[in-house]
């Protein structure tokens, strides 16, 4: 019976002494995670910045303000690009001839004041009946009408306006034209557009140079004169 206690005695001790020591605990799960904390970052937390970093990029570029177009470049407005042309003076225009073969320009053929030399302003518009001449063979003959304001005497206005019309008959001839189709009148005073004659503008509508088709394919218009009733102020071809 001694025997048998003292070995189970035996048995207590050598399990007691076999079996884990109290400062020998297993770690702690929590404590354990947090130090794989320090040395590797979580799966969850590495996606979160990452996706985090890729929309804040969009949302500053949208934040820029949009590119502007040099003022000079191709995707300027078409106005821009218009205005920025260099300024040409366009060629004539209002060349009409009315139901009494009356050509209507869109400006006045002038003279120096009281004298017959032609104004470097009238080359334009006389260069447009050159082509008017040329683009309508059917007028055989143009009359030049030249007229004068009321002021001085009609002699002397008829005088100058001989003059004017021949100047044109010459102008004419000098770029082109045919001097046989030309037929050069004056009418002095005459046939003033505006009377009384008080201003300066009313001078300026009665001092004038008329053009009218008087010959259309070898026939008087209308069988009225060659010269409307005016003078004959010489040969255009002289």
């Amino acid at each position: 019976m001694q025997r048998r206690r003292g070995a189970w005695l035996f048995l207590a001790s050598a399990l007691v002494a076999c079996g884990p020591r109290p400062d020998a605990r297993a770690p702690d799960p929590a404590v354990r995670t947090a130090r794989l904390g320090e040395n590797v970052a979580h799966p969850e937390s590495t996606a979160v910045a990452t996706s985090s970093s890729t929309s804040v990029a969009p949302s500053v570029a949208s934040s820029a303000p949009p590119a502007v177009a040099p003022a000079g470049s191709a995707s300027s407005s078409p106005t821009a690009s218009t205005s920025a042309s260099p300024s040409i003076e366009p060629p004539p225009q209002g060349l009409v001839v009315d139901r009494a073969q009356r050509l209507v320009l869109g400006g006045a053929i002038a003279f120096r004041e009281g004298d017959a030399a032609l104004e470097l302003a009238s080359d334009a518009w006389l260069a447009r009946i050159v082509e008017h001449l040329r683009d309508t063979p059917r007028v055989t003959r143009l009359r030049i009408e030249a007229h004068t304001e009321i002021a001085g005497t009609e002699a002397a206005s008829l005088t100058l306006s001989k003059a004017r019309a021949l100047a044109v008959a010459r102008w004419l001839v000098l770029h082109g034209v045919d001097c046989r189709r030309l037929v050069p009148v004056g009418f002095g005073s005459s046939r003033p557009r505006v009377t009384p004659e008080t201003t300066p503008a009313e001078r300026e509508q009665n001092r004038r140079i008329e053009l009218v088709h008087a010959e259309l394919e070898g026939k008087a218009y209308r069988g009225l004169p060659l010269d409307g009733g005016g003078t004959i102020a010489g040969d255009a071809c002289r």
